[in-house]
């Protein structure tokens, strides 16, 4: 009820109470009456009645109270069950959302890597098209120059047929007309005599039928003239055609020309550019290689004077050894006779003995004569043990991962292969990555894989489980990295340019980097941490060299020379005598015939 309503029906009770009088100005000012105006019979009455009627009016509006109560608590809980049901399927239309996210994900990355096979083999298939084009003009032509052939031939032979049929025709009509001429005479012989008539008769018939024959004959002609004629016709429409096709593949074909002569035309603005760039490497290389060859001559000088001086400090060593040998043997008499003489004076002066001179002077003998036969003994050497050919296109770089053995090819492609046999391919991939790709190092740590790409002076980081796709990339320090290699925690790598190492701080391009100078002039191609040294392949020097860290630069310990070479280099382990572990050399080398071959070597130091 309103409280319109409320008031009304107050009203109402007034009135009752008060006998139609005046309701008061406020439903809450009690009213001013007199109890004179009421009997004592009927004031109880009232007062009871209007009790009632106001007890029940409370509870009905109480009762209405709950009911509009208990009708907004219904509708908030339809309201709740609603927003639950909404909050559910919104929940659910987000999985769907996301799982669809997902799969158009997953689509839009396979559609990728088929796209490019696609381009691919599209690329491949013009190729094969341009080839049959060509081959299609050739055979085109040589058909066309055939029909040509014929045609003229069979021209020949209608001009021949042709010029036959007229002379056979023209001979017909004379033999014709002869006939007529001799039928006419016979007739005026048969007019003259009778007895002829009948032989004139019989030659008549003769020359009808010779004449019939002929006509025949002649027709028959006339209707394979008229069919070599439409033969001849179908035939230059034939040789039309062909015209008309030879013309849309001229066109074609020059219209593919100009293309690939355009594509030539940058390709070979490209090349220049590249051309011109490897006419400076060759001359830095040329400059380089003859500084190279000025210093080794000096080295092999000095090595050369190195060695006869040694050998004359030998020959020397040996004259004292002798000359010390003597020396002992007239000591050893000296002492001899000086044991037979009394003991000298209480304060005589102290003399030096004689035995300790001759030890100093045996130790630094032999310790001048050590020096060869420890550099001898503590000399690296490579012990070849086996090579196996590689069925790799172009391979720059090897891994090993504890399981297979990875090699990077430089046209974007990895292969996993049996490490008892190289030569056996387990598993081949190609890198999807954006825009060119050339790998030129490679590293593999802790199930992760890294490459560094020539192409773009970045380093990629994969999965060993999924190596063809790239999990994240970043561009390198320098602007010409070389070789890669980890250490067990951080990442190394070589800038050809710079001519330094980088201590990779993390990974991602907000990585920090450490840098370290090599302590020697080289070129360095390929890295392998082995405990805590780095062996790394100077192509410059053609040796395998192990560098120690020193402060902030790598300094030389050892050095070898290693034939073939290695491209690319790793370490194992094998059980050797007594279960003693012996280092093993796997290098990435290339034969005398160009073969891609991997040599394993025993590594003694």
């Amino acid at each position: 009820m309103t409280p319109d309503d409320i008031h009304r029906e107050l009203d109402k009770l007034w009135s009752k109470v008060t006998a139609g009088g005046t309701p008061p100005a406020s439903p809450f000012t009690p009213p001013a009456y007199h109890a004179a105006e009421y009997s004592l019979y009927d004031s109880p009455a009232i007062t009871r009645e209007v009790t009632l009627e106001t007890v029940s009016l409370i509870k009905k509006q109480h009762r209405d109270e709950v009911l509009r109560l208990s009708q907004l608590l219904e509708l908030k809980e339809r309201s709740v069950a609603e927003l639950g049901e909404r909050l559910r399927q919104a929940s659910a239309e987000l999985d769907r959302l996301r799982r669809r996210e997902e799969t158009v994900e997953a689509l839009t990355t396979q559609a990728t890597v088929s796209y490019a096979a696609e381009l691919e083999a599209a690329e491949e298939a013009k190729r094969l098209a341009q080839e049959r084009l060509k081959d299609e003009e050739a055979r085109l032509r040589t058909i066309a120059e055939e029909s040509r052939r014929r045609l003229n031939s069979e021209e020949t032979r209608w001009k021949s047929l042709e010029a036959d049929w007229t002379e056979r025709e023209q001979d017909y009509l004379l033999r014709l007309r002869e006939l007529e001429a001799r039928a006419e005479k016979e007739r005026e012989r048969a007019a003259s005599a009778q007895g002829v008539e009948r032989r004139a008769l019989s030659d008549l018939g003769e020359a009808k039928t010779a004449i019939e024959s002929s006509l025949s004959q002649l027709l028959v002609e006339r209707r394979e003239r008229e069919e070599a004629e439409k033969e001849r016709g179908r035939a230059l429409q034939r040789v039309k055609d062909v015209e008309e096709r030879m013309n849309e593949l001229q066109n074609l074909f020059a219209e593919e020309r100009k293309q690939w002569q355009e594509l030539w035309d940058r390709e070979r603005s490209a090349w220049e550019g590249k051309k011109q760039e490897l006419a400076s490497w060759e001359d830095r290389v040329r400059q380089e290689k003859e500084a190279f060859h000025l210093k080794f001559g000096e080295l092999e000088e000095r090595e050369t004077r190195h060695a006869s001086e040694m050998s004359e400090i030998l020959r020397r060593s040996s004259d004292a050894g002798e000359k010390m040998s003597d020396f002992m043997r007239q000591a050893a008499a000296k002492a001899a006779e000086l044991a037979q003489l009394p003991a000298s004076a209480p304060g005589a002066p102290r003399r030096w003995d004689w035995r300790v001179l001759a030890g100093a002077a045996a130790a630094l003998v032999l310790a001048a004569a050590a020096v060869p036969v420890w550099r001898a003994l503590h000399k690296l050497d490579f012990t070849l043990v086996s090579s196996h050919a590689l069925e790799a296109a172009r391979p720059t770089a090897i891994a090993f991962d504890g399981d297979a053995l990875w090699v990077a090819e430089w046209d974007g492609g990895l292969a996993a292969c049996d490490p008892g046999d190289p030569a056996t391919v387990l598993r081949r991939t190609v890198v999807a990555a954006k825009g060119p790709y050339h790998p030129a190092s490679l590293s593999v740590w802790a199930g992760k894989m890294y490459t560094l790409d020539a192409a773009q002076a970045r380093i990629l980081r994969h999965a060993i489980v999924e190596p063809e796709r790239v999990e994240a990339a970043w561009p390198s320090p320098g602007p010409a990295p070389a070789a890669l290699a980890h250490d067990g925690q951080n990442l190394w790598s070589y800038d050809a340019a710079t001519k330094l190492l980088y201590r990779h701080l993390g990974e991602g391009a907000e990585a920090q980097v450490e840098t370290y100078s090599v302590g020697f002039d080289a070129a360095l191609t390929a890295l392998r941490w082995h405990k805590d040294e780095l062996w790394a392949w100077d192509a410059k020097g053609k040796q395998l060299v192990a560098l120690r860290l020193k402060g902030k630069a790598f300094e030389l310990e050892q050095a070898a020379p290693l034939v073939p070479g290695a491209q690319s280099f790793l370490f194992t382990y094998r059980a050797g005598e007594k279960n003693v572990q012996q280092l093993e050399l796997w290098a990435l080398s290339t034969d005398a015939a160009g073969q891609h071959v991997l040599n394993k070597y025993l590594v003694r130091r």
